[in-house]
């Protein structure tokens, strides 16, 4: 259903509104190439109503003819319909978004009346990467390219006719995001501890509330310890290394040790990489 109407008219002239292919003439007025009779007006409303007899976007366009006195005015107008043959769905299984990243989105897609094994998904390639995982149950991996994140891309949903031939039922559009900034846990986190487990403290990265089965590791860090003068040590990997421990080891009660510059990793992407604000400041007791 489509409501074509004019933003003004005369409530006691309501305006005649028809649909249809139409010629002008020398006059200026214009008229159906096959006559019909106008649509039902509704408070200067057109309704114009239409079962859909083919699958995919449908066009119309027609005039609206309204009276002004003796003179007839004639306003052209086109518009558009998709007609789809069957409901569908294309649902993240995760999230209402798709992440970069390399991530493996889940995606899920039924179409109401079809097999799992008559409908296709598709995607463009220079948008991301589409792997079935279990066709019988609709379910794929979609993986976004990076230069698609802040952008959006289409999954387009097809499926199989009675003649056998695929035919486009619609789209659904997602948005792509990056992963989300990375937040650092210590073992000991700011506080005052004994030198014993100053030493032994270690570190992980997580994306709280992100629920995408994904790895991250603390790949580097720098250990500060502020003593009699202030000494460096930048260490790679989730724990303190040998030359880190000797400087703190050299510390005495009260002084302070700062972990800072963390920077993360995610496994299996290599052109991953987080830098954290986090820091944490401990005294030894």
């Amino acid at each position: 259903t489509s409501d074509i109407f004019l933003t003004a008219f005369n409530k006691t002239d309501l305006p005649e509104v028809y649909i249809g292919e139409y010629v002008e003439k020398d006059d200026g007025s214009l008229s159906l190439v096959t006559p019909s009779s106008p649509l039902d007006v509704e408070n200067g409303v057109g309704i114009y109503k239409v079962i859909g007899s083919r699958v995919g976007l449908q066009e119309y366009k027609g005039f609206i003819k309204t009276v002004s006195g003796n003179e007839y005015s004639y306003y052209p107008f086109s518009g558009e319909y998709l007609v789809a043959d069957k409901s569908y769905t294309v649902t993240p299984t995760q999230m209402n978004v798709l992440y970069a990243n390399d991530i493996e989105n889940p995606i899920q897609v039924a179409v109401a009346g079809y097999q799992p094994e008559e409908i296709k998904i598709s995607v463009s390639s220079s948008d991301a990467t589409l792997e079935p995982v279990n066709k019988k149950k609709g379910e794929y991996i979609i993986k976004p390219k990076q230069a698609k994140v802040g952008k959006e891309i289409a999954v387009v949903v097809s499926i199989l006719n009675k003649e056998g031939k695929s035919q486009s039922i619609g789209k659904s559009i997602f948005r792509v995001k990056a992963v989300p900034g990375q937040t650092i846990f210590a073992r000991y986190p700011d506080g005052v501890y004994g030198k014993n487990k100053i030493l032994s403290n270690t570190f992980s990265s997580k994306i709280p509330d992100f629920d995408f089965p994904i790895k991250f590791s603390v790949s580097e860090f720098t250990v500060v310890c502020i003593g009699s003068k202030r000494v460096e040590k930048k260490v790679k990997g989730y724990k303190l290394s040998e030359a880190a421990k000797i400087e703190i080891n050299k510390l005495e009660k009260g002084q302070t040790v700062l972990f800072k510059n963390f920077v993360v990793k995610q496994k299996g992407v290599p052109t991953y990489l987080d830098r954290p604000s986090d820091k944490f400041e401990l005294i030894i007791e």
